[in-house]
């Protein structure tokens, strides 16, 4: 985003410290005795806050630190020895894993069709429609077993899993279900082997994981819950601007007059800088999160993950082409005719503008046309300006235009952050 006029606010030296080392936050701009972030001049100010949502709560000052070292302090810490260790199947109550897509279904919620399907998949959390009758009725925890191995997610009301989806019923005595998601998104199961094409019952029932007392989990999500629900306050609040800086976009492009096109522009102005401020805070609050386990001890620091990592022979690690460990797809665009939202086709890609920060959002563009495929974890490279973007494909199966790559790899994980860091060399 361009600079603006706006006035400049400076905030001292020290609550740029408090901020840093609670949060943990190290690339806040500015030095010397004052650091400055960007601000509105009161009058504009007082129009930015008047056209706030009121059902909306203000979310969380990025200077006031007071509620997050309360939040921190309020953390357990594991005895000496560490926190007890313990196999899925000590703790669970009921592990299964999803059958069959149930007969009566629906891709919408219909008044036959209430109860949710879910599937292994990252998107929607893993919505795939809607059916009848439930096949769990109890809170559960589901693991991804495909695709994007090991990703949990805490289901609080009747469902029904399908396509091999392991569900997970903790005993009430022993674990929280939502400490166990947190843990198990906090572990790398692909890492526990060479490569999981699928992660099963059994395997997953042998994975081991660090289990405070009960006690102890609930003040642990307790904290991440508080920051969640910030983060959530802001998320909607996002969702709201970014719906009105459509309106001004539009209302700007056809306004009838060089004042209706200013007035328009001053607004726009607003509230990409209110974007702007609140997704900073954003991004304070989910490091946020990471300092709450790692103070709980459920998350590798930095410096035991560096000493945990493998290092490489003294003639350094053997250097192959691309090609000779993967398979590279040159993408080509279809006709444009066959271009629709009518989710005719598959979902359509052209280039990077629907890269998220890992994985690809949806282009909400189908085509019926297939040219070239790729599939569930390609990774997926811009190979038009700027090159060498990558992203991961959770999707089954799309179409790729002329502005990516497909790379298929058996080990994509690893291959991704290696095209990923080795970015300035493309």
């Amino acid at each position: 985003m361009a600079k603006h006029d706006f006035a400049t606010i400076k905030i001292n030296e020290s609550a740029k410290h408090n901020l840093e080392s609670v949060v943990g936050v190290g690339d806040i701009q500015g030095g010397g005795s004052d650091f400055a972030i960007q601000a509105p001049p009161p009058c504009e100010k007082e129009k930015i806050e008047s056209s706030r949502d009121a059902s909306h709560s203000k979310p969380f000052s990025m200077t006031n630190t007071n509620d997050l070292k309360a939040l921190l302090d309020s953390i357990p810490t594991p005895p000496a020895q560490g926190w007890k260790v313990e196999k899925i199947s000590q703790i669970v109550e009921k592990l299964s894993a999803g059958g069959d897509k149930p007969k009566v279904f629906s891709e919408s919620k219909t008044q036959e069709c209430q109860v949710p399907i879910y599937a292994n998949a990252v998107e929607k959390q893993g919505l795939y429609g809607y059916t009848d009758k439930p096949t769990i009725t109890q809170n559960a925890l589901t693991i991804s077993a495909r695709g994007t191995i090991g990703y949990a997610v805490a289901r609080y009301e009747p469902f029904c899993p399908i396509v091999r989806l392991i569900v997970l019923i903790p005993k009430a005595n022993k674990a929280n279900l939502k400490f166990l998601e947190v843990v198990i998104n906090n572990i790398e199961i692909e890492q526990s082997g060479v490569n999981i094409p699928q992660l099963t019952v059994p395997q997953f029932s042998n994975l081991k994981i660090p289990l405070p007392p009960l006690e102890a989990q609930e003040k642990i999500i307790s904290a991440i819950e508080s920051v969640e629900n910030k983060i959530a306050a802001i998320d909607s609040k996002l969702e709201i601007l970014e719906k009105r800086k459509a309106e001004v976009l539009a209302n700007a492009l056809n306004a009838g007059n060089e004042r209706e096109r200013e007035r328009e522009q001053a607004e726009l102005k607003e509230i990409l800088s209110e974007i702007e401020s609140l997704l900073s805070q954003r991004k304070i609050l989910q490091r946020f999160i990471t300092k709450i386990l790692q103070k709980a001890e459920l998350t590798q620091s930095i410096h035991s993950l560096i000493a945990s990592l493998p290092t490489p022979p003294k003639h350094g690690w053997e250097r192959v082409r691309l090609g000779q460990v993967s398979q590279v797809i040159a993408g080509q665009s279809p006709q444009s005719q066959f271009y629709n939202d009518r989710q005719e086709g598959l979902l359509f890609f052209q280039g990077k503008k629907d890269f998220g920060e890992k994985y690809l959002q949806n282009s909400n563009v189908w085509t019926s046309q297939i040219t070239k495929e790729s599939v569930k974890n390609d990774i997926l490279m811009s190979v038009r300006s700027p090159v060498g973007d990558v992203n991961l494909n959770p999707y089954e199966k799309i179409c790729i235009g002329r502005g990516l790559a497909a790379i298929r790899a058996e080990n994509y994980a690893f291959l991704f952050y290696c095209i990923l860091h080795n970015k300035i060399y493309l």
